[in-house]
């Protein structure tokens, strides 16, 4: 059968053609399914630019008689360098192939090279696989045997091209990768790599652009709420604008000032003393005192003078001019000293009234 001359391999019109293709060492192939839409009832349903199908073929699977015999190779003239990854899918793909396209090197600001990604080849169905996984190929390679593995009615070699990284269904016409890959390039392929770096710094002056703005609109928005809400604020004072401006320019002087009880390095910190909890209870108010902040003596004995102190902050000698006392042994036989209420016995009420003068004859 003669070799069509094929430009484009979309749809199910071109099943059954003859043509030649770089990546496998035969003459001629035929398509034996072309890409897009199908009537193979086993491919999956599509949305297609706002378009249902029913069933879509997302690559192009070429067949002879000899292929399993066949080698599958990195063609000639595309200039690209390849990286091998395996695809192992026993309900789909079978054993796969997936080369990660590059452009050439180019030089850099720096006098360096670098390489930009643009597809993604799947080659599925196959026998075996004569690249290492993460192998970087070049032209000449060869690549793996075709054959019938995981879901397939046939020996056939499935050929799919997505965007780098792309999931499933977002395969694209895969003709001129297919068909121009030992020749010169068909039109509707661009391998320039400044193309795609152009796009990219594009892109990303676009995505940097829309951050900025995103940011003034934010500071913007805050800057007119605060300036609204200061201006209803003073205008329900009773405000005049010029009173309001002087107002708010005391405040901020104010805020930039450093207040004295929170200098720390001048230790102006107030004293606030300490009450205990029977200060603080409700129920009790016989029983409130101030806990000074400096603690009693840890260790040694304290004498009665010293705990009267340590509990009330007064001498001992305070606290008897501040209280009513007996003035003589005779009158305190007949009292019991009392301390807030409280009665006062055993060792420090002798004391006490050994602390009173005797009697006169």
């Amino acid at each position: 059968m003669a070799v069509a001359t094929v430009t484009s391999l979309y749809g199910q019109g071109v099943v059954g053609q003859q043509v030649t293709c770089p990546w496998l060492t035969g003459a001629s192939y035929e398509v034996t399914q072309g890409w897009g839409p199908t009537n193979v009832q086993s491919e999956p349903a599509e949305d297609r630019s706002g378009k249902h199908y029913s069933h879509w073929h997302a690559g192009v699977d070429l067949s002879s008689g000899s292929i399993t015999t066949d080698r599958i190779v990195f063609p000639h003239g595309l200039g690209q360098q390849a990286r091998v990854v395996y695809l192992d899918n026993p309900s789909g793909y079978g054993t796969a192939l997936i080369l990660q396209m590059f452009t050439q090197s180019y030089a850099g600001h720096a006098g360096g090279t670098s390489q930009v990604r643009n597809a993604d080849i799947y080659l599925g169905h196959l026998a075996t696989r004569l690249a290492k996984n993460g192998q970087v190929v070049r032209e000449g390679d060869i690549l793996a045997v075709p054959d019938s593995s995981g879901n397939s009615t046939g020996p056939h070699l499935h050929f799919e091209v997505r965007q780098p990284d792309g999931k499933y269904g977002t395969d694209a016409d895969p003709s001129q990768w297919l068909l121009y890959g030992s020749a010169a390039l068909g039109p509707g392929l661009n391998l320039n790599p400044f193309d795609a770096l152009g796009s990219a710094i594009t892109q990303a002056e676009q995505s940097v652009m829309n951050t900025v703005v995103g940011l003034a609109q934010t500071a913007l928005g805050g800057t007119m709420m605060l300036a609204g809400g200061a201006a209803i604020g003073f205008g329900l004072r009773g405000m005049t604008p010029a009173r309001a401006v002087g107002v708010t320019r005391r405040t901020a002087r104010g805020l930039t000032r450093r207040r004295a009880e929170f200098d720390l390095t001048r230790q102006r910190r107030r004293e606030v003393p300490q009450v205990s909890a029977a200060g603080r209870t409700r129920l009790r108010p016989t029983l409130r005192r101030e806990v000074p902040q400096t603690a009693p003596r840890a260790t040694g004995r304290m004498t009665a003078a010293e705990y009267e102190t340590s509990l009330t902050g007064l001498s001992l000698e305070r606290q008897r001019a501040l209280s009513p006392q007996p003035r003589t042994r005779a009158e305190a036989r007949g009292l019991i000293p009392m301390r807030h209420g409280v009665p006062i016995r055993g060792r420090e009420a002798t004391q006490l009234r050994r602390a009173l003068p005797r009697k006169a004859a």
